[in-house]
């Protein structure tokens, strides 16, 4: 286990998830790497500043910097709706559930050496 202590952690799943096809399930998660891929900033897209941890339908990404966060939430708001603006009215929109954590986060390896990130919540 080795510590971590992020200022930001984006969390963010994929709406309605369980109750599609498992074909629109993997076309839904490609979707959501392609969309994360183009909103994290410049500075923050290498694996020392941020880690990404999939979880389902989704996970979440952690960063050195809170405002890293917040604007690749932003970002990734933005791109989903324009996505969603430009996709034809038979077709279903892309909806996703986004969050921010900011606070104590432990960075761990798994058994096949994956790293993952535990939050803490402080409940005083």
């Amino acid at each position: 286990m080795t510590g971590f202590s992020p200022k930001g952690v984006l969390t963010v799943d994929i709406v309605n998830f369980s109750q599609m096809k498992n074909q629109d399930q993997l076309s839904a998660i490609l979707k959501l790497i392609e969309f994360l891929q183009g909103a994290v900033p410049e500075k923050e897209n290498h694996p020392s500043r941020r880690v990404w941890s999939p979880a389902g339908d989704g996970g979440s990404m952690t960063f050195e910097d809170i405002y890293a966060a917040l604007e690749t939430a932003k970002t990734l708001a933005k791109l989903i709706n324009q996505h969603n603006q430009i996709q034809s009215a038979d077709s279903p929109s892309f909806q996703v559930r986004i969050g921010l954590h900011s606070g104590t986060v432990t960075k761990e390896v798994d058994f096949d050496n994956n790293k993952f990130v535990r939050l803490q919540f402080d409940t005083d």
